[in-house]
């Protein structure tokens, strides 16, 4: 008897250990089950500085794209990526069909079908843009709006600015196209269609605008990120994300912008009347480099320049149709001197500083790189 009522004991011991054991586990997957990432169908707009990169083969890089990888770092969020154009992806979004877009502009009738995120993910502005050749047909200002064709993106928060901008201002025969992609609106100005476009501020990292220049500034306008109004969840917790980019990185979105978006000096093409008459004047011109300054300029053993200066003037070269020629210095204090005495035209590179290039008298260009 005493023996049966041990075993029982024992038996009851077991049990107790195996449901203790059984409910430690069973809690351990449940809560591995809570972790599991949430897959959200993330909006993929193509576009050089803001998401590049199609496929999942493909180098992805971007300040949107950075940004999702941002939140994704806090949220444990796993994106599935749904690529297409502006106006497809907005309207798949308001049907439900993804779930997240980014760069969206704050409209009351968008408001209606999705939700916006707390924080902005950054700010853009809007302007005005044409062909390099053909700046010089806007020199006096609005009144040459009169009658020319402007393209702008349909559904774009910048096209009703557009619509207002014509109004306010009167101007008479003036046509707006409506675009229903980037490329249809690249291509309308490339092929000569349109006379101006609307654009956000380009990254100069498209060679399809590396010719194009701003006329005017249209507006600018806060963007967010939008989330359907099917995934509620999506939104405390993508608030609850930024609020804590904002808290710990309040720079973070100004310096993701700037990564990719800025440009630089030799972006762009346009150089004024003045300046093209002084290139016409200076076929081939002189450039001064220090011949062992990596990574930015050093000579090679064939006596040849390399270096991240040496992709600058090449840009430089085609991008303003000149010849150069490249003279290597072994100090920057003989480069100088070089340039004091005009025995070259251009010296790379030179100080950022106003006030030294007073003294040296000399003048400094647009940046040309940024560093850290």
């Amino acid at each position: 008897m005493l023996r049966a009522l041990r075993q029982v004991k024992i038996l009851i011991c077991v049990l107790m250990l195996l449901v203790s054991w059984l409910g430690f586990n069973l809690g351990l997957v449940a809560e591995a089950a809570s972790n599991q990432p949430k897959t959200v169908r993330l909006a993929y707009l193509i576009s050089p500085g803001y998401q590049e990169g199609v496929g999942p083969n493909e180098t992805k890089q971007g300040f949107g794209y950075d940004y999702y990888q941002k939140l994704a770092y806090i949220t444990g969020w796993k994106y599935e990526y749904v690529y297409g154009n502006f106006s497809e992806l907005l309207a798949k979004l308001r049907a439900g069909d993804i779930d997240m877009m980014g760069n969206l502009s704050y409209t009351p009738e968008r408001a209606k079908d999705i939700f916006y995120g707390a924080e902005e993910m950054g700010r853009e502005s809007f302007h005005f843009y044409v062909k390099a050749n053909n700046a010089d047909n806007y020199a006096n200002g609005i009144e040459d709006f009169n009658n020319k064709i402007i393209g702008v993106n349909k559904d774009s928060y910048q096209a009703g600015l557009l619509e207002k901008w014509v109004q306010d201002n009167k101007l008479s025969g003036t046509k707006i196209i409506y675009h229903k992609s980037k490329q249809e609106r690249y291509n309308g100005l490339n092929t000569g269609t349109n006379d101006i476009v609307v654009s956000t501020v380009l990254s100069g990292r498209d060679e399809q605008n590396g010719d194009w220049v701003s006329l005017a500034k249209l507006g600018e306008a806060p963007f967010y990120i939008g989330i359907s109004k099917k995934r509620p969840d999506l939104l405390a917790e993508l608030n609850a994300a930024q609020r804590q980019i904002m808290t710990v990185e309040p720079e973070f979105n100004n310096l993701n912008y700037n990564k990719y978006m800025r440009n630089s000096g030799i972006s762009g093409t346009f150089v004024s009347k003045t300046e093209r008459a002084w290139l016409d004047k200076h076929p081939t011109l002189k450039v001064g480099y220090l011949s062992d300054f990596s990574p930015y300029s050093w000579v090679d053993g064939k006596g040849k320049m390399q270096g991240v200066l040496a992709l600058v003037l090449d840009k430089f070269e085609k991008n303003y149709n000149v010849k150069t020629e490249r003279i290597s210095f072994g100090s920057a204090r003989d480069l100088l001197i070089a340039a004091k005495k005009e025995q070259i035209d251009i010296m790379a590179p030179a100080l950022g500083s106003m006030w030294r290039a007073e003294q040296d008298n000399i003048s400094l260009t647009s940046d040309l790189m940024h560093g850290p």
